[in-house]
């Protein structure tokens, strides 16, 4: 069991640099979990890449990658206690957004995956080891 966040997830169900390590990921460990934001974070990037000028997905592939990620997220979607969160974001320095990860993966004692590097190297200069980038050993 992982917490994946938003980039992830994305990387799962839409072309990205990442696909195949999503794919590997979830293959290796497919019990993800992820805070409600999950879903409005992810309907954005979708939409980000129905919507731009390059068309980058179809309205089909759009509801399709959608559809697929409440599939994955649905049975792991878990609400997060506001108050860690806050704490999370004072204690390590992160948004609000990342902080709600963060807090999940303490709160249920598991690693947290990312896309997100600088997220990575905030959190892990602040103490938080359970961390790590897409694609890499936890270490």
């Amino acid at each position: 069991m992982i917490v994946v966040d938003a980039g992830v997830i994305v990387a799962c169900v839409c072309e990205h640099p990442r696909h195949q390590a999503a794919l590997a990921l979830q293959e290796s460990d497919p019990d993800w979990l992820a805070p409600p934001l999950w879903k409005s974070e992810v309907r954005n990037v979708i939409g980000l890449k129905l919507c731009s000028m390059a068309r980058l997905i179809t309205a089909e592939e759009a509801f399709e990658a959608y559809e697929d990620a409440l599939a994955i997220l649905a049975p792991g979607t878990r609400e997060v206690n506001p108050v860690q969160c806050l704490k999370t974001v004072l204690r390590y320095g992160v948004s609000g957004y990342d902080a709600e990860y963060a807090t999940l993966a303490q709160a249920e004692g598991v690693d947290m995956v990312t896309t997100d590097q600088r997220l990575v190297n905030r959190l892990k200069t602040k103490g938080f080891s359970g961390v790590r980038l897409l694609g890499q050993a936890l270490r």
